[in-house]
C-alpha cells in the first residue's frame, strides 16, 4: 500500500527531476519580480523596497518557491501573498509555513470576490494551459474583473500568463504558428481587461515575424514572452509578461 505524504512533502519538490521546479523556473520567477521593480512604477514602493498591493500565484507544487524568492528579495509588504490551490493539503502546509500571507483552498474563478483577492496587484495565472488554448478567452473574462480592480487601485496590474509552447506539435501545428496565434488571442484578452486607457496588440507582445525562431528549440526572450524549458525532455513554456494601466 503506497505511504501517505505528511504534510511537509507537499511542500517539497525535487529540483533535478521536477520539471516545474529547476534553475530554468527559478529565472523566470527572478525576471518576474523585475518587471514589477523596473516596469511597473506604480507597483512599488522605491522607499520601502516593496511590492504596492498583494501577489497572486496559483501555487501548484511549486509556487511555494515564488514565496520563498520574494521573501528572500524581503519584496513583500506583510501579508502581501496571496496562494490559492485545490488542494488542502498545499495549503495547510504553506500556512503553517507562512501564517502571516493569505491563502485559498479552491478554484480561483470561484472566489475572485474573496477578501483576500481585494488587494491584488499581481496575478500570476501559472495554469499551464497549452498555447493557443480554446480555454484562454474564458480564463481572460473571469480574470477581468480581478485585473480591473488592481488598475482602478493602483494604477496599474502586472498579468503573468504561462503556457505550455510545445504541445502544439501534438496536433500538427508549428509552435512558431501556436505563438502568434496566441499572442492574438491574449491581445484581445488584456486588451479588454485594461480597458480604453492602452491600445494593446499582438505586435506589441510579439513582435511582426519574430517567432520564427522559436520553432528550432529556441529558449531565451521573444517580445513579451520568456520562452524556457525544465528538464532536457520537457516541454517549453512561453510565460508573457504585461504591465497594464
Amino acid at each position: 500500500m503506497a505511504r501517505s505524504r505528511s504534510t511537509e512533502e507537499y511542500l517539497v519538490s525535487d529540483r533535478a527531476t521536477h520539471s516545474f521546479d529547476n534553475p530554468a523556473k527559478a529565472a523566470t520567477r527572478e525576471r518576474n519580480l523585475r518587471v514589477v521593480v523596473d516596469q511597473a512604477h506604480e507597483l512599488w514602493d522605491e522607499e520601502r523596497g516593496v511590492l504596492r498591493g498583494r501577489w497572486c500565484e496559483l501555487m501548484g507544487t511549486s509556487g511555494i518557491r515564488t514565496l520563498e524568492m520574494l521573501e528572500r528579495a524581503r519584496a513583500l509588504p506583510h501579508g502581501g501573498f496571496v496562494g490559492v490551490d485545490f488542494d488542502p493539503r498545499i495549503i495547510d502546509a504553506a500556512k503553517i509555513r507562512y501564517p502571516h500571507h493569505h491563502w485559498i483552498c479552491g478554484d480561483l474563478f470561484d472566489v475572485l470576490r474573496s477578501a483576500e483577492l481585494a488587494g491584488v496587484s499581481v496575478v500570476n495565472f501559472d495554469a499551464y494551459l497549452a498555447v493557443a488554448s480554446g480555454k484562454l478567452a474564458a480564463a481572460g473574462r473571469l480574470l477581468q474583473d480581478l485585473i480591473g480592480r488592481a488598475i482602478q487601485s493602483f494604477g496599474a496590474c502586472v498579468v503573468l500568463w504561462n503556457g505550455d509552447l510545445d504541445c502544439s506539435r501534438r496536433q500538427g501545428i508549428l509552435p512558431s504558428v501556436a505563438l502568434r496565434e496566441h499572442a492574438r488571442a491574449l491581445a484581445e484578452v488584456l486588451q479588454r481587461c485594461a480597458g480604453p486607457r492602452r491600445l494593446l496588440t499582438a505586435e506589441l507582445l510579439l513582435p511582426e515575424e519574430s517567432e520564427h525562431q522559436v520553432d528550432d528549440g529556441y529558449t531565451g526572450e521573444v517580445g513579451a514572452f520568456d520562452i524556457y524549458k525544465g528538464k532536457g525532455g520537457g516541454h517549453r513554456m512561453a510565460l508573457a509578461r504585461a504591465v497594464l494601466r
